[in-house]
């Protein structure tokens, strides 16, 4: 993971070659659900508070933790999709996506 400029906390990144398995997927997971407990509880009374953010090129902009939130949560989804696409496009069926269809 890299740097969490909303918390201003540095994180260590991971590389592909400490992701050799799935129980190491499952620990980063395990990694970055910890993360999310600690950005929600320490944005726990001002989520929709706009905040000036630092990007590593010095530039800066202004949102607030909902708005990181959602953006980190519609990212997600965007390469869940692409997942699906490449899987069907290869001749897969792919794993249930949690969409509810009722």
């Amino acid at each position: 993971m890299g740097q969490a400029t909303a918390m201003k906390q540095h994180r260590p990144s991971f590389t592909p070659a400490e992701i050799q398995h799935f129980n190491a997927v499952r620990d980063i997971y395990k990694e970055v659900d910890q993360l999310m407990e600690e950005f929600l509880q320490h944005f726990s009374g001002s989520l929709d508070e706009p905040m000036p953010l630092f990007r590593p090129n010095g530039s800066a902009l202004t949102r607030s933790p909902f708005e990181l939130f959602t953006h980190v949560i519609t990212h997600e989804f965007h390469h869940k999709g692409q997942v699906v696409s490449m899987s069907r496009q290869l001749g897969y069926t792919p794993v249930d996506t949690d969409v509810i269809r009722e």
